[in-house]
This record gives C-alpha cells, sequence and structure tokens, in this order.
C-alpha cells in the first residue's frame, strides 16, 4: 500500500529499520523478506507492462 501512495523502497526499508527498536529483529527481518518479495513482484508486473 505504501508503494502505491508514493513510497520508494528505500523510505520503506529505513522504516522497517526503524521498527526494529520496538517489534524486535527477527519480526523486522520477516518482514524486510517480505518486502523484498513484494518490490521483485512489483519490478516484474512493471516489466510485463
Amino acid at each position: 500500500m505504501a508503494l502505491r501512495q508514493g513510497w520508494t523502497e528505500d523510505e520503506l526499508g529505513e522504516v522497517l529499520l526503524h521498527l526494529s527498536g520496538y517489534i524486535g529483529v527477527p519480526s523486522v527481518r520477516e518482514a524486510m523478506i517480505i518486502a523484498n518479495e513484494v518490490f521483485e513482484d512489483m519490478a516484474a508486473e512493471g516489466a510485463d507492462d
């Protein structure tokens, strides 16, 4: 959703890193893995256009 609102991948990564102090590194690690998959999927969708 944030990507569709104009956030960049770098901004989202920074937010996730910031959250590590609040929710813990293991949770942020999982979120970053999922975010990377989403970034790749969205890039593939853009390549199909």
